[in-house]
């Protein structure tokens, strides 16, 4: 009970910067199927493919670290004096953590952004999750003589988070195919791949075969229905 004020603060900043996720994807058409508020912060999950455009990812997920921000500076000078300062530092201390490289954070999550602009679906996630663990136990490493109980808690957490998300790498990279294989996206950029593995995000593929070329929906046609190419 003596803790309720800061508790409230700190709702009221995780609910507001998922605001900002929420009304993005709602102005972006994307569908939201709701929000999740944990003690550790909170998600909104929605029902997006994974093909949609990398712009509109993004667009969806810087706007929660900015309405947050925006909020600080509008939020701030009405509240109590006492209060004021504890407000500023639970906002930057959010802030900072969640634009930390570390999946499925928001800093985790641009890092993957930025990966698909330069490698296929399959590897930018890979190497998001491979660079969040290796950021993980940088902070084991920097935290290691002044370590918290909380502190570790929550880097194990992380740990963990990132294993679960390895393991469904499979099911994700399924998912993407099978999503361009049913919808007719159209996308602007063109690419040569040697397989359906190196498929990436805002681009249309045709694949080398062993005697001639396959559009995308052939090959994709060819991996559902054979399960090889």
């Amino acid at each position: 009970m003596g803790a309720f004020m800061p508790f409230i603060l700190l709702m009221m900043i995780v609910m507001v910067h998922e605001l900002g996720h929420f009304l993005c994807a709602v102005f972006l058409k994307v569908p939201v199927n709701k929000i999740c508020i944990y003690p550790f912060g909170g998600v909104s999950k929605t029902q997006a493919k994974i093909n949609i455009p990398l712009k509109y990812e993004f667009l969806i997920l810087i706007m929660g670290p900015l309405v947050q921000i925006i909020f600080m500076f509008l939020i701030k000078n009405y509240l109590p004096l006492q209060y004021q300062n504890m407000f500023l530092v639970y906002n930057f201390n959010i802030l900072i953590f969640n634009l930390l490289p570390i999946y499925p954070l928001d800093g985790g999550k641009l890092i993957n952004i930025i990966f698909s602009y330069f490698f296929s679906y399959k590897n930018s996630f890979l190497y998001s999750l491979i660079l969040s663990l290796l950021f993980v136990f940088f902070l084991f490493f920097i935290f290691l003589l002044h370590m918290k109980l909380n502190i570790f808690l929550l880097l194990c957490l992380l740990v963990f988070k990132i294993y679960t998300e390895y393991q469904k790498r499979c099911f994700y990279q399924e998912k993407f195919l099978l999503e361009r294989y049913l919808n007719n996206d159209n996308f602007q950029k063109r690419c040569k791949v040697k397989n359906v593995e190196e498929f990436r995000r805002d681009y249309y593929h045709t694949v080398k075969g062993s005697r001639r070329y396959y559009t995308e929906k052939e090959a994709l046609e060819k991996k559902f229905k054979s399960k090889s190419i």
